[in-house]
């Protein structure tokens, strides 16, 4: 997920740096292929579920554990909501994939780029992509079992902030 956010983000500055060339059809056709075998929205998936058990878990921790009334859960429920349903179109895959597409198409060649195409295709590669969006899943699992308890921390620590400071 860490990876994909990266990504993401390395590719608006990208965006921004460039101005945009012409890509022939083959170029694009070869591209599209890549993302397909290497199962970029399978991936995103997967960052919006990891996605969702991250905020859950921020807002158990905001509550410091304390059980919710109905309708505070409700309305905690409803802010979740709301949050993910706003990332899921900000980063929805039509507003990605030309970002990724042009990322591509900065780095890479397009003799490279049908060279990757062509890895893709191999089993080995086929294999791998295949379980990507596990392994996803299980390094942002050990990446939360690490750090869990340090946001868990700074969390209750910003919370206390306020009272804190120094009254002038």
């Amino acid at each position: 997920m860490k990876h994909l956010v990266a990504l993401f983000i390395s590719v608006l500055i990208v965006q921004s740096s460039f101005a945009q060339t012409p890509v022939s059809a083959e170029t694009l056709e070869n591209i599209d292929s890549i993302i397909k075998l290497t199962q970029t929205d399978k991936i995103l998936d997967t960052m919006f579920i990891n996605m969702e058990k991250g905020m859950k878990e921020g807002m158990r921790a905001a509550t410091n554990g304390k059980p919710l009334s109905s309708s505070q859960q409700a309305h905690v429920d409803s802010f979740g909501k709301e949050l993910m349903d706003t990332m899921r179109s900000m980063l929805a895959y039509d507003k990605l994939k030309p970002l990724i597409v042009q990322a591509y198409t900065q780095t890479y060649t397009p003799n490279e780029i049908a060279r990757i195409k062509k890895l893709q295709e191999s089993d080995d590669a086929k294999m791998m992509n295949a379980k990507q969006a596990i392994l996803s899943e299980h390094m942002n699992a050990a990446t939360m079992k690490l750090i869990g308890p340090a946001v868990q921390a700074m969390t209750q620590r910003m919370q206390s902030l306020p009272a804190s400071i120094p009254k002038e």
